[in-house]
């Protein structure tokens, strides 16, 4: 095999790995903007896993800034919520609304207590990184979520593709290269057929 065809080989992968990683980004993008639509604190969800990303260190050093988390989201029907509810125990990393300055967040903690399990529970949770425990116990109506598994530094990648800089080296780059890629090999094999 020419040296000729295995570069042509390893750039037409590299092309479609690429291209494939445009069409996830945009599919991202879209469903976080369709999440974010009737809710500000909405987020994708891909496989029945909700995708948030760690914003702050709270939770560090098992989960840094950037690290991105895939939740299970709390059922909204009242049966399965109960049997939802009743797997939760300390441990857990949970994610909760928050009202802080008049404004409501998403904050993921670690469950540090459970004081009621018998009726609706309250959740005391704290930050990893944080001496002391948040100072409002949480209902089940807080709790949005629990934490299933992570991806370090996926966040900062995403934050990156959130910048035009970040957009046109992942996605225009990208696509502008195979276009081109594409072109050249039909051209090639015009002249050959020519020929």
């Amino acid at each position: 095999v020419s040296a000729k065809k295995v570069i042509g080989i390893v750039l037409d992968v590299l092309l479609y790995v690429f291209l494939a990683l445009a069409v996830v980004i945009v599919a991202l993008t879209i469903m976080s903007k369709v999440a974010q639509k009737d809710d500000p604190n909405g987020a994708p969800n891909l496989f029945g896993y909700e995708m948030r990303y760690v914003e702050t260190g709270s939770m560090e050093p098992e989960y840094p800034v950037n690290t991105m988390v895939f939740i299970e989201r709390a059922p909204e029907n009242d049966e399965d919520s109960i049997k939802w509810f009743e797997n939760v125990k300390v441990g857990d990393v949970l994610t909760f609304k928050y009202r802080e300055a008049g404004q409501q967040i998403v904050i993921t903690h670690r469950v540090v207590e459970i004081l009621d399990p018998n009726t609706d529970p309250g959740y005391i949770t704290q930050g990893d990184n944080e001496k002391m425990s948040d100072d409002i116990v949480k209902s089940r109506d807080d709790i949005q979520s629990v934490y299933k598994f992570r991806i370090p530094f996926l966040g900062k990648f995403i934050d990156f593709l959130k910048t035009p800089f970040g957009f046109i080296v992942t996605l225009v780059i990208p696509l502008l290269s195979f276009i081109c890629w594409q072109a050249y090999k039909l051209i090639i094999l015009f002249f050959k057929s020519k020929q």
